[in-house]
């Protein structure tokens, strides 16, 4: 079945790249943690969309033809660009928000003098919002203490509510 013209068959051509990476369906197989049979099956249908042979077929090995000569640099350029596009994002990716609420004398006494370093420590992976409540004796072994991490929304900026 031929991909719409609109559209690349990425995963084929990430399956081209390896074979000719290795000039051997086998290895591409095991980078790819596939089966030989599903390397020639992508092959093929990328041959097929494309409508020329990419490789010459041997006893024991393959060789780039003229054409897919042609095309490897382009397709590794494109799957380079898309594996540091992705690693940008997982880079940048935000962790989320801390809400703490604690009584206001554990917050000025122990909480404050700690959260820089804190904050300092997980730099643009999230933030923190503090909240005292209410008069608690610090001697008690317990403490009332409420949390939550609340991830950010994927796919809408910091602070923006969603559209309607």
């Amino acid at each position: 079945m031929a991909t719409p013209p609109d559209r690349v068959p990425l995963n084929a051509l990430r399956v081209f790249e390896a074979v000719a990476a290795h000039l051997s369906f086998t290895a591409a197989a095991k980078e790819l943690g596939v089966t030989t049979a599903a390397v020639s099956a992508q092959i093929k249908a990328l041959e097929a969309d494309i409508g020329v042979p990419l490789f010459r077929r041997h006893t024991r090995a393959v060789a780039l033809t003229q054409e897919g000569a042609e095309l490897l640099p382009g397709v590794r350029r494109g799957l380079e660009e898309l594996r540091r596009s992705v690693e940008r994002i997982r880079r940048e990716r935000v962790g989320g928000m801390l809400n703490l609420s604690v009584p206001n004398e554990f917050l000025q006494r122990w909480l404050l003098p700690r959260l820089g370093e804190f904050t300092r420590g997980t730099r643009d992976r999230g933030s923190v919002r503090t909240a005292a409540r209410g008069r608690t004796r610090l001697r008690s072994r317990r403490l009332p203490c409420r949390h939550r991490l609340r991830p950010r929304p994927v796919g809408r900026p910091q602070g923006r509510a969603p559209a309607r």
